[in-house]
Protein backbone atom coordinates (compact mmCIF):
# COMPACT_ATOMS: atom_id res chain seq x y z
CA UNK A 1 0.00 0.00 0.00
CA UNK A 2 2.49 2.19 0.62
CA UNK A 3 4.95 1.59 -2.61
CA UNK A 4 1.27 1.88 -4.30
CA UNK A 5 1.05 5.59 -2.74
CA UNK A 6 4.57 6.89 -2.72
CA UNK A 7 4.29 5.74 -6.62
CA UNK A 8 1.24 7.84 -7.15
CA UNK A 9 2.46 10.75 -5.41
CA UNK A 10 5.91 10.61 -7.73
CA UNK A 11 3.43 10.10 -10.87
CA UNK A 12 1.69 13.35 -9.88
CA UNK A 13 4.60 15.43 -9.20
CA UNK A 14 6.31 14.41 -12.67
CA UNK A 15 2.85 15.19 -13.97
CA UNK A 16 2.78 18.93 -12.50
CA UNK A 17 6.85 19.58 -13.57
CA UNK A 18 5.85 18.47 -17.40
CA UNK A 19 2.54 20.68 -16.92
CA UNK A 20 4.83 23.77 -15.19
CA UNK A 21 7.32 23.20 -18.42
CA UNK A 22 4.70 24.06 -21.03
CA UNK A 23 3.79 27.36 -18.57
CA UNK A 24 7.71 28.61 -18.68
CA UNK A 25 7.29 32.19 -19.69
CA UNK A 26 9.93 33.66 -21.83
CA UNK A 27 11.25 37.21 -21.01
CA UNK A 28 10.41 39.50 -24.16
CA UNK A 29 13.38 40.93 -26.22
CA UNK A 30 15.28 43.97 -25.27
CA UNK A 31 13.76 47.27 -26.66
CA UNK A 32 17.14 47.91 -29.22
CA UNK A 33 16.63 43.86 -30.83
CA UNK A 34 13.28 44.92 -31.50
CA UNK A 35 13.71 46.97 -33.82
CA UNK A 36 12.34 49.88 -35.47
CA UNK A 37 8.28 49.71 -35.10
CA UNK A 38 7.56 49.81 -38.85
CA UNK A 39 10.74 49.06 -40.98
CA UNK A 40 9.00 47.43 -43.68
CA UNK A 41 10.05 44.17 -45.47
CA UNK A 42 13.36 43.21 -45.84
CA UNK A 43 15.40 44.22 -48.72
CA UNK A 44 14.55 42.23 -51.80
CA UNK A 45 11.21 40.94 -50.77
CA UNK A 46 8.46 41.36 -53.48
CA UNK A 47 5.93 43.43 -51.15
CA UNK A 48 9.15 46.05 -51.28
CA UNK A 49 7.85 49.32 -52.69
CA UNK A 50 10.04 51.38 -55.48
CA UNK A 51 12.01 54.24 -54.40
CA UNK A 52 10.92 55.53 -57.61
CA UNK A 53 7.12 55.91 -57.68
CA UNK A 54 4.93 57.63 -55.64
CA UNK A 55 1.98 56.46 -53.30
CA UNK A 56 -1.36 56.48 -54.05
CA UNK A 57 -4.14 58.90 -52.10
CA UNK A 58 -5.16 55.79 -50.15
CA UNK A 59 -1.77 54.56 -49.28
CA UNK A 60 -0.45 58.25 -48.03
CA UNK A 61 -3.68 58.21 -45.78
CA UNK A 62 -2.42 54.67 -44.30
CA UNK A 63 0.85 55.26 -44.03
CA UNK A 64 -0.24 58.71 -41.89
CA UNK A 65 -2.26 56.30 -40.10
CA UNK A 66 0.48 54.18 -39.11
CA UNK A 67 2.85 56.66 -38.17
CA UNK A 68 -0.03 58.44 -35.73
CA UNK A 69 -0.62 55.13 -34.12
CA UNK A 70 3.21 54.42 -33.64
CA UNK A 71 3.87 57.91 -31.89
Amino acid sequence: MRFLVARMVRAAYEALVAFGWLWLALPPPPVDEAGPLLAGPPRDHPERLCPGSPLTPIEQALERELQDRAQ
